[in-house]
């Protein structure tokens, strides 16, 4: 949970972070604000590393997580859904929306 508490902090190796984080195992979101953080600093992340953020979010989706810990989550993840991602990638956004119940992902 710390690690993932991190990625955000690391803005000029983020995929690299990424790709340390998605080897780890789920484990639980709680009393982490990784999904919030993402969201801030005017979209930096998501606009400078849209596949590293979204690869980032569908792992995050494996984990056991309260509701709360994806409050800025329907927001990103409509603001990645807007690049030009891998097409396996972007299913997987779309199917991360429709689990979380926020609708099918499509605009």
């Amino acid at each position: 949970q710390a690690m993932l508490g991190w990625v955000p902090s690391f803005k000029s190796v983020c995929p690299q972070a990424v790709n340390l984080v998605i080897r780890m195992s789920p484990t639980q979101l709680t009393h982490n604000s990784v999904v919030y953080d993402i969201s801030q600093g005017e979209g930096e992340l998501q606009s400078k590393y849209p596949e590293a953020t979204a690869k980032l979010l569908v792992h995050l989706a494996d984990f056991e997580s309260p509701q709360g810990a994806w409050h800025f989550g329907k927001k990103l993840t409509e603001g990645l859904l807007q690049f030009d991602l891998p097409h396996d990638l972007k299913k997987k956004l779309k199917e991360l929306f429709a689990r979380r119940g926020w609708g099918t992902g499509d605009a």
